[in-house]
């Protein structure tokens, strides 16, 4: 059985507010890392989850900070980023990337108390009031395949993962946070599936659209990386998932890399090879297309044109998710399974048997669906509903209540309306317990090469060296003499000076093996 080993990585919407009133009152849309506030984050961070920098990186502006239980945030052009640890299953990541909510909460909150009475807010969340788009990206790593002499490695990955393309566009109906644009007066399902603007990005293919400086606005469904061969034994190859939104809702994170993860083992494992079992657009430009359309149309009845089985059809976007699982049944039952690729199945089942049935059963487990109760019920207090408010005459009085309401579910200081205040009112459907979150929120996921870099960086501070470099896999550090006497008695070191990266520390460390079970690049 193939092994996918997932992350995330959200970019976060940052503003600082001069006032103490709710979320509700104006913004300001300027970056966090830009203000007065970073030196008092950098230094919670430090302080509450034990953040290790490197020392050419200055701690105020260009940061670049991994902690103990494996995040890493850093300052990526112009805003906050955070970045999981690498997990070895969907529960994980959705475990980590719930720690990581809590961790920003309390790191808000002890900036807020340091620079009052200026007030720190930041947002998951896919969109700002000025329109400036804010990414939310998975990486999955994956085997390597075999590729023929002289042939384009990338191009022939992009090749393989366009078998997949049908079911990443029709994904948005389980996966869309929901969004309120002002530019259209609608509802979308999701903001970023409704503006990506094509299908595959390698980096030959990046760089051209740097140069060209036409990259903005044209993000890809999926871009394809190099792996980690020199730590995890085989060339691996990463795909990193750059169309998706913003998600807070346990089942919408939960299904959206679980069900991912899935698909690309089934991919792996050459279950889509036969004509069979084939679903695609008659062209790039039709799949993002119908993905524009299909995240735009809360309704679901929106269609796109596609090949399957021998003719072409009109399918929505609910129609082709049951043929993939469809698919994935199929798979499991001719498969060895493990009981959360069973769960996810089982999950999946129910939402699209739901949107088909009985919508009302996701109102309390789907980002989008959640957000359309709490926008009909603001609706309703001005005899308006989600479908007719973009034709009546108090619309433009109204937009920006609507449109704020929208953002407070994002909030991740856990403010009015936000998903941690629905959450602890019970009104959103949970899967990650909160002793899961509490032990994420200390710890590293045992079974990847965050384990071993959450045990270096330990080590290096408890010993109090000097860190030159620091990536997901490399912990280099500025030379200096040390003896065994200088660490802890667990561990056994032979080398006489530290002025070794990565490969030696976790030789000499003894844990070789956990890094070897694999990362990302």
């Amino acid at each position: 059985m193939i092994r996918v080993i997932v992350g995330s990585e959200h970019e976060l919407y940052g503003a600082l507010r001069i006032d103490n009133v709710g979320i509700e009152s104006a913004f300001e849309a300027q970056r966090a890392e830009q203000l007065a506030c970073v030196g008092a984050f950098l230094k919670a961070l430090n302080g509450h989850y034990g953040a290790c920098f490197a020392s050419s990186q200055s701690h105020t502006r260009d940061f670049n900070a991994f902690t103990l239980n494996g995040f890493r945030f850093y300052r990526d052009l112009d805003h906050l980023e955070i970045a999981s640890p690498e997990c070895a299953s969907a529960r994980d990541l959705l475990k980590w990337e719930k720690a990581g909510e809590a961790m920003l909460e309390l790191l808000i909150r002890e900036v807020n108390r340091t620079i009052q009475p200026n007030r720190l807010i930041l947002c998951k969340k896919n969109c700002d009031f000025g329109g400036n788009s804010f990414g939310a990206h998975e990486s999955y790593q994956l085997t390597d395949i075999s590729v023929a002499a002289g042939e384009d490695r990338l191009l022939c990955w992009a090749k393989y993962l366009k078998r997949t393309v049908p079911f990443f566009a029709s994904s948005p109906i389980v996966t869309g946070a929901g969004h309120v644009n002002g530019g259209t007066h609608r509802y979308l399902i999701s903001h970023r599936g409704a503006i990506t603007a094509h299908v595959v990005s390698d980096s030959a293919h990046r760089v051209r659209l740097e140069e060209e400086e036409l990259l903005v606005g044209l993000k890809p469904i999926f871009m394809i990386r190099g792996g980690d061969a020199d730590l995890v034994g085989a060339p691996h190859c990463r795909i990193q998932v750059v169309f998706r939104d913003g998600n807070m809702a346990d089942w919408s994170i939960y299904l959206k890399y679980g069900v991912t993860r899935l698909i690309l083992r089934m991919l792996q494992e050459g279950f889509f090879q036969y004509a069979s079992r084939s679903l695609a657009f008659e062209s790039e430009e039709r799949a993002v297309i119908a993905l524009n359309a299909f995240s735009s149309d809360p309704t679901g009845q929106v269609k796109a044109r596609l090949f399957f089985r021998g003719d072409f059809v009109l399918m929505t976007a609910l129609e082709i998710q049951k043929v993939y699982l469809e698919w994935a049944e199929s798979f499991a039952g001719k498969n060895r399974m493990t009981a959360e690729e069973m769960d996810i199945i089982r999950k999946w089942r129910f939402v699209l048997w739901a949107l088909e049935n009985d919508a009302e059963a996701l109102e309390d487990k789907l980002d989008y669906k959640i957000k359309e109760k709490i926008l009909n019920r603001s609706f309703a207090r001005y005899g308006l509903t989600l479908k007719n408010y973009r034709g009546s005459a108090k619309r433009t009085a109204l937009e920006d209540e609507w449109r704020m309401l929208d953002l407070a579910y994002h909030d991740l200081s856990g403010g009015p309306r936000s998903w941690r205040d629905l959450a602890q009112r019970g009104a959103i459907a949970r899967i990650a317990t909160d002793k899961e979150i509490a032990f994420a929120c200390a710890n590293p996921p045992p079974n990847t090469r965050a384990a071993w870099r959450g045990a270096i960086l330990k080590e290096v501070k408890r010993m109090n060296l000097t860190i030159a470099s620091l990536f997901w896999n490399e912990v280099g550090l500025a030379t200096r003499s040390i003896s065994p006497s200088d660490l802890s008695p667990r561990v056994s070191l032979k080398c006489e000076t530290a002025q070794y990266a990565a490969a030696a520390l976790i030789r000499h460390l003894g844990l070789l093996k956990i890094c070897a079970n694999g990362g990302f690049g």
